[in-house]
């Protein structure tokens, strides 16, 4: 934590960059805040994602190949609908996990 208050601080390095090109500073404000606990739910968000993504049958991409989708139509309507609880929960988890931090 310490060396990303250092990374971020608005007179050194990144966080320099931040302030005068993108005009935000992140250290001690509500941005940071957000920012940083997004980041520590990752794992609440990854693994149902990874365990939807693992149970998908390889049927499920060669079907979909085989119609003739392209791999962004493959992804978009084939496989997020198929993973869509595994999404919810997903989203849910984090959001708790974030509103939990706060």
């Amino acid at each position: 934590g310490y060396y990303f208050l250092v990374l971020f601080s608005p007179n050194n390095g990144v966080g320099l960059w931040l302030r005068e090109v993108v005009g935000i500073e992140l250290v001690f404000s509500f941005s940071g805040i957000l920012l940083a606990s997004m980041i520590y739910s990752l794992p609440f968000t990854f693994r149902p994602l990874q365990s939807a993504f693992e149970q998908l049958p390889d049927d499920l991409y060669q079907a979909a190949a085989l119609l003739g989708f392209s791999p962004w139509k493959q992804f978009t309507c084939v496989i997020l609908p198929a993973i869509k609880p595994a999404l919810l929960t997903a989203f849910t988890l984090s959001f708790a996990h974030t509103i939990g931090e706060f």
